[in-house]
């Protein structure tokens, strides 16, 4: 739920003491790593989570241990005490990188779901990035599908940062990732609604995410946006002819899933291929009959009219 609420008290305003202006209790060394993850005062859960980062981070830590702290990821990216949030998302983030496969796979959902209601709305541009970074990095294990759900779920929240990041981290794991890694289809049924919405923001990122679609998908996008606007969709047919319309050669994944990533890729400098690997005309067509069949969720008529009203 994107409106969940902090299972933390907001012990400060934005890092500082408390609400009352008083210091926050100075960090205690006392219980368990897990317990101190969970205290009520800000800097001893801020000393925790910087001590859990450090550990997941260790060159060989033990499987145990992910497995161990898994359950508390999605608590401790929701913190509501700003300064907390930003280790707490560095913790988060070693989780993910260096976890297990099946055990992060396990809590996607659940944590990106805390990493779009609490750190896409920090007022900290570092713990955005943080967390942005977090949700690709579950594409990267393997998570696409709970992921997108979630980003997706987003743009549902009543809080005005948090849909333009939701979309923006679309758009950037469909270039980074490509299809089918993240499902296009959820993507596709939401766009007409994004690049019409009242919302100047919301607008202003649902079009580079409709020409990065369209770079990977073509003429399955504009299929999907012959019902916007004249206007509308005259400015986006000049955005998908700068990138060479159907001409282009086939975009390739600047970062891949564990599980397809080449022997001897490096990440953002591609692997090769292009036009040269069979072409888009191939693989969309190929892509997009397995998608239709496939089990996507879509949201709701009532969602998207609440978008555009």
């Amino acid at each position: 739920d994107v409106g969940m609420a902090s299972e933390y008290p907001e012990d400060d305003g934005g890092g500082g003491g408390g609400a009352s202006g008083e210091p926050a209790a100075t960090p205690v060394a006392e219980g368990s790593l897990a317990e101190r993850m969970a205290d009520k005062a800000w800097k001893t859960r801020r000393s925790a989570y910087a001590e859990l980062a450090e550990l997941l981070s260790g060159e060989g830590a033990p499987a145990a241990e992910f497995a161990t702290y898994a359950p508390l990821m999605a608590r401790a990216a929701k913190d509501g005490n700003a300064s907390a949030l930003v280790t707490a998302m560095q913790a988060v983030a070693a989780f993910v990188e260096h976890g297990p496969k099946a055990v992060v796979s396990d809590v996607a959902g659940a944590v990106c779901a805390s990493l779009v209601a609490g750190g896409f709305n920090s007022r900290k541009a570092a713990t955005v990035e943080t967390a942005v970074a977090a949700v690709l990095s579950f594409i990267e294990v393997g998570a696409g599908e709970p992921a997108v759900t979630e980003l997706l779920a987003g743009l549902r929240s009543k809080k005005p940062a948090v849909p333009p990041v939701c979309i923006s981290t679309l758009r950037q794991a469909v270039e980074c990732f490509g299809v089918p890694d993240v499902p296009p289809k959820p993507l596709l049924a939401q766009l007409p609604t994004l690049l019409e919405s009242t919302k100047a923001k919301v607008r202003a990122e649902a079009k580079p995410l409709a020409v990065e679609l369209y770079r990977w998908l073509r003429e399955v996008v504009t299929g999907k946006l012959q019902e916007l606007r004249p206007s509308t969709l005259k400015e986006l047919e000049a955005a998908f002819a700068a990138t060479g319309g159907a001409d282009a050669p086939a975009p390739v994944p600047t970062r891949y899933t564990r599980a397809a990533r080449p022997k001897n890729f490096t990440a953002r400098g591609g692997s090769g291929g292009g036009a040269g690997d069979g072409g888009w005309q191939v693989n969309v067509k190929r892509l997009w009959k397995g998608m239709e069949k496939a089990a996507v969720p879509i949201l709701t008529q009532a969602f998207m009219e609440a978008m555009c009203c």
